[in-house]
């Protein structure tokens, strides 16, 4: 008996064992599933979208970062103080720029320009990424801190990425000073900026902004638009920097290429089809007969000349119908003129003669020369 007796003890304590693990299984469960369920009803408050469901759900969870930043941004729309608010998110979020970036623009809102430094420079030393160091620049730019502004500005534009011109015109409101700009623009950002000061018009900036700038159909176009611009000299200057010899007289005088800046440039036209011989064996020109009655061919800016000298144009024109004319500057040229501008344009006409009809003819340029007289 005694034995059977141990036994059922044994047993009996095996049960109490169980029951108590079973207990201490089920407190946290249940804690977990009552936690789970203050959880929903907060959310629920929250999603509400009003302040009072916002307020609750602060109330019931009170370290929930994204009830208290709904909440802060409810408190600023109706002019409340959420300053408690913002510092209770920015503490949660030690590594979070957002509320220290809100903080500092409120207190900027206030007047209170020293709690707006130390929290925009508190912003990005958690988050130094472009964000940050953009606001700092336009911080700066607010408080007519030049030195500063280009301070953070350049670290903007070492980060930036995608549409930069918001950047640049914020160079251009600090200052008109193009040199001044030059020197904040980091080497990977040249190209772009070259792009934005074209787009813009900002002349006396794009011979600067194409220094370094590798692409040569970038620094093609920027040479065409000098050229409309009237910029010639500034023109040239870039024309080399895609590795053009400066123009003298005329660029490829048997047509051997043709293109931007100062190349030959065959115009479209209804009637008029263009074939670029090869070897250098000049252009051919078909006109069809259907061309308006005064057609442009062909121009090209003509460079290196000096004002007041004579110079002499030269044709080699093969199966010329009657009606071409040469114009330079607008001016009808036949033969010998006098340079009035160091770069001129250059242009091929077809003019029906009076009394005739629109010719029908295919011709050859096999050579245009501009060579000065002595």
């Amino acid at each position: 008996m005694r034995g059977g007796g141990q036994a059922v003890f044994a047993y009996a304590q095996r049960i109490r064992v169980r029951r108590i693990v079973s207990i201490l299984i089920l407190i946290p469960l249940g804690a977990a599933a009552a936690w789970s369920v203050h959880l929903a009803r907060a959310d629920a408050a929250f999603r509400e979208g009003t302040v009072e469901g916002v307020a609750r759900a602060m109330a019931l969870v009170p370290q929930n970062s994204a009830y208290l930043a709904v909440g802060a941004l409810q408190a600023e729309y109706d002019g409340r103080d959420a300053r408690a608010l913002l510092e209770q998110v920015a503490q949660l979020n030690p590594t979070s720029s957002a509320p220290r970036i809100r903080l500092g623009l409120t207190a900027e809102s206030r007047g209170d320009v020293a709690s707006a430094e130390k929290w925009l420079l508190d912003a990005y030393r958690v988050d130094r990424q472009f964000e940050t160091r953009w606001t700092l620049a336009n911080f700066y730019l607010r408080q007519n801190r030049a030195q500063e502004f280009w301070t953070w500005i350049r670290d903007a534009l070492e980060m930036s990425y995608g549409d930069r011109r918001p950047v640049f015109d914020l160079c251009w409101r600090m200052s008109e000073d193009a040199g001044e700009i030059q020197r904040v623009i980091p080497a990977q950002v040249r190209e772009p900026y070259l792009r934005y000061v074209l787009e813009r018009e900002h002349w006396s900036a794009v011979v600067a902004a194409a220094a370094g700038v590798a692409d040569r159909a970038v620094l093609l176009d920027a040479t065409d638009a000098l050229l409309r611009a009237q910029r010639y000299g500034d023109a040239v200057v870039v024309w080399t920097q895609a590795g053009e010899r400066a123009p003298q007289g005329v660029t490829a005088s048997r047509f051997e290429k043709t293109g931007p800046g100062f190349g030959w440039r065959p115009e479209a036209a209804e009637g008029v089809v263009h074939q670029q011989l090869e070897g250098g064996r000049g252009h051919r020109v078909r006109l069809s007969g259907k061309q308006a009655e005064a057609t442009l061919l062909l121009s090209q800016y003509v460079g290196g000349l000096r004002v007041g000298s004579r110079y002499r144009l030269d044709a080699k024109i093969e199966g010329a119908p009657a009606g071409l004319e040469w114009r330079l500057a607008g001016r009808a040229i036949q033969g010998e003129f006098t340079g009035v501008d160091p770069v001129e344009l250059l242009q091929l006409w077809y003019v029906r003669p009076r009394g005739e009809v629109r010719a029908e003819a295919a011709f050859d340029l096999r050579e245009v020369t501009v060579s000065a007289l002595q």
